[in-house]
């Protein structure tokens, strides 16, 4: 499944126990999986129950995604989403978004190439979090999105 060039936001539960979607692509137009407003419970993720989704890529442009989303009822769905955006979840997060076992391998991904990520940015003077530039020698922390760089 490709969704569409120009979607904004994948609402909750909108994809939710599809069993023919095999694999999502999703456009760097989308900035939520779910959304913030709805109160959300186990069933409520865009492709909560897609028990034959093996494939998802999730742009950067993407700054939120609702708990359960990808809670597919299956273990190991490959999953291409970046160490930016890992960071920018962190592990707590992952755990609410995949199943278990996607969780575990995205947040020992998380660990092993995070660390290494933030310090290649800050060497060529970038922000981790929000691409802005840096004056690394003297900026602790990013002045457009306020995270802290080391």
């Amino acid at each position: 499944m490709v969704i569409p060039e120009g979607v904004i936001e994948i609402a909750p539960g909108v994809f939710g126990s599809m069993k023919e979607i095999t694999s999502v692509s999703i456009p760097d137009s989308v900035k939520r999986i779910g959304n913030t407003e709805k109160q959300f419970n186990i069933t409520g993720g865009s492709f909560h129950g897609c028990s034959k989704l093996k494939k998802v890529n999730i742009p950067d442009s993407v700054v939120y995604i609702m708990p359960h989303s990808f809670l597919t009822g299956k273990g190991l769905v490959e999953v291409d989403i970046s160490t930016r955006k890992l960071l920018q979840l962190g592990s707590y997060e992952i755990f609410y978004i995949f199943n278990g076992p996607v969780g575990k391998l995205l947040d020992k991904r998380l660990k092993e190439e995070g660390p290494r990520f933030k310090e290649e940015c800050c060497e060529q003077g970038i922000c981790w979090s929000c691409s802005a530039p840096l004056d690394t020698k003297s900026d602790r922390k990013c002045k457009i999105c306020g995270v802290k760089l080391h």
